[in-house]
């Protein structure tokens, strides 16, 4: 057995009896181990609830050097019930018993009605199935295949308003609403016998043995008045681009036609591309002032379109239509819809971001011919990920404040950029600072961004840039950028 939980075993040290027992289930395979050390001539007898007794081989010579009784025994109960283990011949040696079966999955059963409002003469759709809520549902096997069992009844119990009590069966057969016979969900269709009122509804299941394993109640509400019905899905799913070049949310309306004002709401239940249920969503409340059409808008969240890169495409499987009764939510209307959602590629959703890369070099020049450095020139990268237009702005000045002079240019496609920008070293020096940054660097354009980093400009052996536009100055070479100033806020 390749998983298995223990059933019982003797306490170390502890007094023991001359026959344990313990509680073994019909049709759960069991492992039976017993170990006496020193006891060589040990007997063990293994015996049923109805007293067949099983002795069990001493099988100690099959472990070389150990010198007593050891045994190991698997099988699979035949009746439920108390077993014990007979123990003799230790000679007052402690033995130990340990007993494990085959671990069973946790089991929980999802049941209800298709929907808990209906009208006079209106049947309804009752719906169970038991599944293993350890387990992940798959493309291969679907939540109501992850337990396993001989033999399965699912009933409903209806109490009707006079007291009395009707039977329903649930079945899995592919008939009288049952969408497809063993696929694990019991089914019935059940026509309420009043006209108007509440009626409380008890779902359970006995499974192997007459073994009820869960249980779930719910309330079927029966009005004279019109029904509540969805119609269509109004608006096709669709994503609008937004901001950083990406797919923005994904919005689609359903319409319904309501029985009377009210509050309600509906829940759109997505499929991904396998047909597994993988997302519930809920609409906005909407306050009907009067019976009529009502249109409830969808939405689904881009960042979770963006993380679905193995789901795609999706699609609306369902819905269901809500009303707010004080704090109660009724279920009026459940409507089939298979519609496509129809973006295959989860990157769309992803945002397109510029990527700052900082300044690349920069050197002190003489542009006018007089002899004399008069510009500063920057050569700035960043990276557009997508082609358009992008206005790129920047200033030089202080550490955190103090702008000196600014530059804007602009640049097209998308791909590396290395602008350069070019500052008067009259205005550096008629400034008084002794130190220069980069900072405040915006671009605008088809992906927006901010470069939060202020770059120190250093030049020379002073470790500063300092303006000096003498002829008598040696040439000022251009060292390594020190690290950004990570905290310097843009003005």
């Amino acid at each position: 057995m390749e998983k298995e939980e223990l059933v019982y075993r003797t306490i170390p040290g502890g007094k023991l009896a001359d026959s344990p027992s313990f509680v073994l289930q019909q049709g759960v395979p069991v492992k039976v181990l017993v170990g006496a050390g020193g006891a060589p001539a040990a007997a063990v007898t293994l015996v049923s609830p109805t007293g067949t007794e099983t002795p069990l081989p001493n099988m100690a010579g099959t472990l070389e050097g150990f010198r007593g009784f050891i045994s190991q025994h698997q099988f699979t109960p035949a009746q439920t019930g108390q077993w014990s283990v007979r123990v003799t011949g230790t000679g007052g040696k402690q033995y130990g018993v340990v007993v494990a079966r085959e671990r069973s999955p946790s089991v929980a059963m999802d049941a209800g009605l298709e929907k808990s409002v209906v009208g006079s003469g209106e049947a309804v759709k009752l719906s169970a199935y038991l599944y293993d809520p350890q387990q992940e549902e798959t493309a291969t096997v679907p939540l109501s295949k992850t337990v396993q069992y001989n033999t399965l009844e699912v009933q409903a119990i209806v109490m009707q308003p006079d007291g009395s009590l009707e039977t329903v069966d649930l079945h899995d057969d592919g008939a009288d609403g049952d969408e497809q016979a063993g696929d694990g969900i019991y089914t019935a269709s059940y026509m309420p016998r009043v006209r108007e009122g509440r009626l409380p509804i008890l779902i359970y299941s006995i499974r192997d043995g007459h073994t009820q394993l869960t249980r779930n109640i719910t309330q079927l509400r029966v009005t004279a008045a019109a029904a509540s019905r969805l119609q269509e899905v109004s608006s096709k799913p669709k994503a609008e681009k937004g901001e950083f070049s990406a797919l923005g949310d994904v919005r689609f309306g359903i319409t319904a036609n309501v029985a009377k004002a009210g509050k309600y709401f509906i829940i759109a239940y997505i499929d991904d591309k396998s047909g597994i249920s993988v997302r519930a969503v809920h609409s906005a409340r909407v306050q009907a002032t009067a019976p009529g059409k009502q249109e409830f808008t969808v939405t689904l969240e881009r960042d979770y379109m963006a993380r679905q890169k193995d789901a795609l495409p999706l699609s609306v499987k369902s819905a269901i239509l809500f009303v707010i009764n004080g704090d109660d939510e009724d279920s009026l209307d459940k409507k089939e819809f298979n519609e496509p959602i129809p973006y295959e590629d989860a990157s769309e959703f992803e945002e397109k971001k510029l990527q700052f890369q900082g300044v690349q070099w920069m050197e002190l020049k003489d542009t006018d011919g007089d002899g004399k450095n008069d510009k500063l020139l920057v050569k700035y990268r960043f990276i557009a990920p997508v082609g358009g237009s992008y206005d790129i702005q920047a200033s030089i000045g202080g550490a955190s404040s103090g702008v000196v002079q600014w530059h804007h240019s602009s640049v097209r496609d998308a791909g590396a950029h290395d602008v350069e920008m070019a500052f008067d070293v009259h205005l550096l020096r008629a400034s008084g600072l002794s130190a220069f940054y980069l900072r405040n660097i915006a671009v605008a354009g088809a992906v927006q961004g901010m470069d939060m980093k202020s770059y120190p400009l250093l030049i020379g052996d002073a470790g500063a840039y300092v303006p000096d536009d003498s002829d008598a100055s040696p040439p000022l070479d251009v060292k390594a950028l020190a690290e950004p100033v990570p905290n310097a806020a843009p003005q």
